[in-house]
């Protein structure tokens, strides 16, 4: 632990500086050093990683926002490394990052985009923590249709690799359920059938649920939604 954080007090400074014209180099190559840094796997002792994030998350979720795509992608990534290096000690950066990097989900580039919305993978897939599923539900009513639809297809990732013991508890299912619902109501087409896809798995997993908690009529819409491929 005390050889990754004396590394990280080295390479931190150029990501502490305010972004301009000038000094945006110097930070975009700050992350790819942080990048690196993460890149050797699991950590033994996540403690102090965490702490050391910790540190400079707010100027981590300043370079996610940045209009300059090159310096949110490079945080971004170093987000998605960081998150396979913890794995489920990933939860206490949860609060910290998920909700910031589901909101670029909304923005007009579709690269800033596409970049954001790999990175809720990545950290969905990596970490598996059942927690997510909160976040995807406090967007899953956004304004943005590009947000929702990555909440729904979160919700999917969740269904796909999370341990079905933990899909199981009563709270996580009821949030799940209460996902679907709103899902394949959406106004948008897209996530109407994300949303019927998250039903179709949801029931492989846990069929008595879906007998006790959906009603026919819901079942009969779901039907008539093509199946997202």
């Amino acid at each position: 632990m005390q050889e990754f954080v004396q590394s990280f007090e080295k390479l931190k400074h150029p990501v502490l500086l305010p972004e301009s014209e000038e000094s945006w180099d110097q930070i975009y190559n700050g992350y790819q050093q942080l990048g690196r840094l993460c890149q050797s796997g699991a950590f033994e002792q996540p403690a102090g990683v965490i702490s050391s994030f910790r540190s400079i998350h707010r100027n981590i979720i300043s370079a996610i926002n940045s209009e300059r795509t090159r310096l949110s992608g490079a945080a971004l990534d170093v987000l998605s490394t960081l998150a396979e290096g913890l794995g489920t000690d990933f939860a206490p950066l949860l609060s910290l990052f998920l909700p910031s990097i589901l909101l670029l989900c909304g923005r007009t580039n579709k690269t800033t985009i596409s970049r954001a919305k790999g990175c809720v993978l990545a950290i969905i897939e990596t970490t598996q923590l059942p927690g997510i599923l909160n976040y995807l539900a406090q967007f899953s009513k956004d304004k943005s249709p590009t947000i929702r639809l990555v909440a729904a297809e979160g919700t999917l990732s969740c269904l796909k690799c999370f341990n079905p013991p933990d899909i199981e508890q009563e709270n996580l299912s009821f949030c799940i359920e209460a996902l679907i619902r709103t899902f394949v109501r959406d106004a948008n087409a897209d996530i109407r059938k994300v949303g019927k896809e998250i039903f179709w798995n949801y029931k492989v997993l846990l069929p008595d649920r879906i007998a006790r908690y959906f009603s026919l009529s819901l079942s009969l819409s779901l039907s008539t939604l093509p199946l997202a491929i």
